[in-house]
């Protein structure tokens, strides 16, 4: 247990979660596996368990974050230095952006870019979407499928696609 919530490890669970945090207004988890159908069954059997003992009815925010590594022409190879704080060579850019799916899913978009002296860059997007609409804490999988799906909406890609192009 930390400060603010309770957390649960890896070797908790059979499945794809590698941590669990419960606090008394969040429920977070961090997976293993890269397959988001997988990872939302896996936390939905969790949340139900943890629903039932703490006797939650909605669910006001269900949301996923994913990274991804955007390298042109693998223009920088080692891109260790984009997880670091320090640069040794180089320039790291950092930047928030806002976005809002036409099916009102809401995220926020943080990117690292680090350029190297020649100026090649490569870009770590952390895409972080959300809905802030109600389920009943039983359909919560419904919220995180609405997510998922915007993962793949050509809305997000077109949106992602338009920063790289400014880059």
């Amino acid at each position: 247990m930390d400060p603010n919530r309770l957390v649960i490890p890896k070797d908790n669970f059979k499945n794809s979660i590698k941590e669990l945090k419960v606090s008394n207004i969040d429920l977070w988890a961090k997976f293993s596996n890269k397959n988001l159908d997988a990872s939302i069954k896996d936390f939905n059997s969790e949340a139900k368990k943890i629903f039932k003992i703490t006797r939650i009815k909605d669910v006001k925010r269900t949301g996923i974050r994913r990274h991804y590594i955007y390298n042109p022409q693998q223009a920088i190879i080692d891109l260790s230095p984009l997880l670091k704080s320090k640069i040794e060579s180089g320039e790291l850019l950092s930047m928030t952006f806002d976005y809002v799916d036409p099916t009102d899913i809401k995220g926020n978009i943080r990117l690292e870019v680090l350029k190297d002296e020649s100026n090649k860059r490569a870009i770590l997007f952390d895409i972080d979407l959300y809905s802030t609409n109600n389920f009943d804490a039983d359909d919560m999988v419904e919220g995180l499928n609405l997510v998922k799906e915007t993962y793949k909406s050509k809305s997000l890609l077109s949106f992602v696609n338009s920063i790289v192009e400014a880059l």
